[in-house]
């Protein structure tokens, strides 16, 4: 699922003993309150949390010794793949229900399911669990990692699904027949020209009787997002901070900036970019119409509650005529 961060925020991190008073040295309140507030000093969060780690974002791009900061390249490294799977699994969890039934003919004929955008592998299990044979795929070589040692704990043996690495829309994709996609994976490529080209290739890769079962994020997605506070969350050992924009209706904005505990008691931080491209999510069952693929747009796969303007696109390429 997508998520995001506070880019501009430089933050402080200092972890407390137990019995250590933290009154005695700055002056902050109890150890068991993590007080987070921006750089325009407007309060984002302020939590009862962990009693040993008190947060505190003070200065703009600034930090202490005990931070180490990450600045390369890539979306969904290492750092936020491990949060995503902490603290968001909530999205996999709401959508497998449906996303199960309406697979359920696939797995009948033991068919091939590719998942686009696995992630950390939290549906991409429960496809497993309900006895699908599963290609695993994301452009994130961060989350596959995650996604290996998840799926290699949890999986049923000699049930392990093949994983690869594939960004769409020019890597090809296998013929199977089943294609899912929740997290709105296909947000992510740079134009809605790309969004198209993908949306074209999932429609060829369906063999015939195949199903598809993905979500989109529409341009309502912005509409409803229109100043956005900032959202901040804190787990036992990670913490994450969102900042949102939508610069314009068709683009929506994540500034993603994530603290990750060290073996050593020490934290470190990095900041992530996103921008997710918004359709019309409307002209798609025309588009995958002319090449051979019936869909509707729905607001949801089964009984979950989607978030306001993200939509389910849900059909199949019809069987093959006997001669």
């Amino acid at each position: 699922m997508a998520l995001g961060g506070l880019g501009v925020v430089r933050g402080v991190v200092r972890v407390i003993k137990k019995n250590e008073s933290p009154h005695a040295t700055s002056g902050e309140p109890s150890p068991s309150r993590a007080v987070w507030t921006t750089t325009l000093g407007r309060p984002v969060a302020n939590s009862i949390r962990s009693s040993w780690v008190i947060l505190r974002f003070h200065h703009l791009f600034w930090l202490c010794q005990h931070v180490w900061v990450n600045s390369s390249d890539g979306l969904y490294r290492h750092d936020l793949a491990v949060v995503h799977h902490k603290g968001f699994g909530f999205h996999a969890a709401a959508c497998a229900p449906g996303i199960l039934e309406i697979l359920a003919p696939v797995r009948a004929r033991q068919g091939l399911v590719l998942e686009l955008g696995c992630g950390t592998g939290l549906l991409t299990k429960e496809l497993i669990a309900a006895g699908h044979q599963v290609i695993a795929t994301d452009a994130s070589a961060g989350m596959l990692e995650v996604a290996r040692d998840f799926l290699g704990e949890t999986a049923p043996a000699g049930r392990a699904p093949e994983l690869r690495l594939l960004a769409l829309p020019d890597d090809p994709l296998p013929q199977v027949d089943a294609i899912v996609a929740i997290g709105h994976p296909l947000n992510y490529l740079p134009d809605a020209a790309s969004i198209d080209r993908a949306l074209v290739a999932i429609a060829e890769a369906l063999r015939p009787g195949g199903v598809v079962a993905l979500d989109l994020a529409d341009l309502e997605w912005g509409a409803a997002r229109q100043n956005t506070p900032n959202y901040s969350d804190i787990g036992a050992e990670w913490a994450i901070i969102t900042r949102f924009s939508t610069p314009r209706p068709d683009l929506f904005v994540r500034d993603i900036t994530t603290f990750l505990a060290n073996p050593d008691g020490s934290w470190r931080r990095d900041d992530e970019h996103h921008e997710n491209v918004l359709v019309d999510t409307s002209q798609v069952p025309a588009l995958m119409r002319g090449h051979g693929v019936e869909v509707e747009v729905r607001s949801s796969f089964g009984t979950e509650t989607l978030p306001r303007g993200l939509r389910a696109v849900v059909g199949h390429r019809p069987p093959a005529v006997p001669p």
